[in-house]
């Protein structure tokens, strides 16, 4: 086992900080290894965040045989750069950053793992080399995330100002709000051809299952998988869940490796 804690260097000269962990046993795919990329929610998350579930899920990655990557997106956690400046495009960028430098170390091919708003920036990003998608209580449905959690409604007449707003969970910034408000993924749903796994609890009020009716409608890989738990809330904190999903997530990868 080898766990790796670097730092990648942005476009404009920021760190990006990630952990890197390889598998405890040979993978099924060794002379064409691919790549688990873990992407969190915002605001006030990061990779540890869900008491670390996604250390929890790299190591269900690593008992199986595959290689996986969590970072912090800039702005959150301990990459540079302030949570009020934090926006879609910035996110993507990162995940750009964090798959350039994995062909780097000669990954081609990717799965992707994304919590909440986390699974926004893998929705829009290049799917090319895609194998395989994991989500957790996905954000969908932007407008109402942004009008629920971010108070959107109440901050619409500043969209074109700039500036950020303080929320109890910290420092957001308005054109983040301005982006989620007027965003639509729908498109984007459409052409994503790689299967899908999507886990949500039934009773989230963060992020309400409703969200995916979406992915329900505009999925258009038949090998889609939705799982939902009754009393389920946000993040699905309870053991019995978290037990559940980490098995339906391995079970997942191994389908595709």
């Amino acid at each position: 086992m080898s766990n790796n804690d670097l730092e990648l260097i942005s476009d404009n000269g920021e760190k990006i900080r990630i952990h890197y962990q390889e598998p405890f046993v040979l993978g099924r795919c060794l002379l064409d290894p691919y790549l688990m990329i873990f992407c969190h929610g915002f605001p006030n998350e990061n990779m540890s965040s869900h008491d670390d579930l996604f250390r929890k899920l790299q190591n269900a990655c690593a008992r199986i045989g595959v290689h996986s990557v969590m970072f912090d997106f800039r702005g959150c956690g301990t990459s540079d750069g302030n949570s009020e400046d934090f926006t879609m495009a910035s996110a993507t960028e990162d995940l750009e950053t964090i798959k350039e430098w994995a062909n780097n170390r000669g990954f081609e091919k990717f799965m992707i793992t994304g919590a909440g708003l986390g699974a926004v920036p893998a929705i829009l990003g290049d799917d090319q080399n895609i194998l395989a998608g994991a989500f957790f209580w996905p954000v969908l449905q932007t407008q109402d995330y942004a009008i629920r959690n971010l108070e959107a409604e109440e901050h619409k007449s500043h969209f074109d100002m700039g500036g950020f707003i303080e929320l109890h969970h910290g420092k957001v910034g308005i054109p983040l709000i301005k982006e989620l408000y007027h965003m639509d993924i729908i498109d984007d749903l459409n052409r994503i051809k790689y299967p899908c796994l999507l886990q949500q609890g039934a009773d989230d009020t963060v992020i309400p299952i409703e969200h995916l009716e979406l992915a329900k409608a505009h999925l258009r890989n038949k090998r889609i998988e939705i799982t939902s738990y009754q009393d389920g809330t946000y993040g699905l904190p309870q053991d019995n869940h978290r037990k559940h999903m980490i098995y339906h997530y391995e079970q997942f990868i191994l389908k595709y490796l």
